[in-house]
């Protein structure tokens, strides 16, 4: 396995863990994160869903010996969009967090951006170009 399939798996695993864990979140803790984070709570529990079935697919295709470029590129673009529309709903006048939901989403928007960053760099990179 070449160095820079290893960095995409390792970025892949990382963002799967992070979107199952947010999942999992979401959806057990959706009242409290509600009423903490001033978020609609069919908000929170969609976006759990959507967080499991998403790292689950991610698992997948970090458990490949080469993840699937086109899906590669399909998580890099949809991570970026995701940090926009994280920007897009704090900036809106749809939601109205609390100072701690205002940092969830910002925090969000920031990891599932440094996520499509790298996700989209390693697709870019020759296998041979980091070994």
């Amino acid at each position: 396995m070449q160095a820079s399939t290893t960095l995409l798996r390792r970025v892949l695993w990382a963002d799967a863990a992070t979107s199952v864990a947010c999942g999992v979140i979401h959806v057990a803790a959706v009242d409290t994160l509600s009423r903490v984070l001033a978020l609609p709570s069919a908000l929170l529990f969609e976006t759990g869903l959507f967080y499991l079935a998403y790292g689950a697919l991610v698992a997948w295709a970090a458990s490949r010996a080469e993840p699937p470029r086109p899906l590669v590129l399909l998580f890099a673009f949809g991570n970026i969009g995701w940090a926009l529309l994280c920007v897009a709903a704090l900036a809106g006048p749809w939601l109205h967090p609390s100072l701690a939901g205002g940092a969830w989403i910002a925090l969000q928007a920031l990891v599932v951006f440094a996520f499509g960053e790298l996700q989209w760099w390693c697709s870019r990179r020759p296998r041979h170009a980091l070994a």
